[in-house]
């Protein structure tokens, strides 16, 4: 018959804080990231011209694989050049109105 020792009650908590941590780090890790275009200087005023902000979110989104966003508001913009392994997302409230061809070749 084997006797098994009994662990001192920090033993217990410290072990099960790791194994609590380890099972929870991959749904951590797995969590994509949200990138609003507002952080990146977007205003949805319906005035200003955001295809520089707009384009700073989505690039920002590209090199981990992330989705973009918009708060709530009217975003004028030009031409936006989107990438893979992104999510561009207009949710309701949200509207892009397209504008000034001219203002877009300056990101090329």
């Amino acid at each position: 018959m084997k006797v098994l020792r009994k662990l001192p009650a920090s033993a217990l908590l410290a072990l099960a804080a790791a194994l609590a941590a380890s099972a929870l780090a991959p749904a951590a890790q797995a969590a994509p990231k949200s990138f609003a275009a507002n952080d990146y200087g977007a205003k949805g005023d319906g005035h200003t011209l955001n295809t520089v902000s707009i384009q700073k979110a989505i690039d920002a989104a590209a090199a981990v694989g992330g989705t973009v966003t918009f708060e709530p508001g009217t975003y004028l913009t030009g031409s936006l050049f989107l990438k893979s392994g992104i999510t561009f997302e207009v949710p309701e409230g949200a509207t892009l109105i397209p504008c000034c061809p001219r203002a877009s070749r300056a990101l090329r």
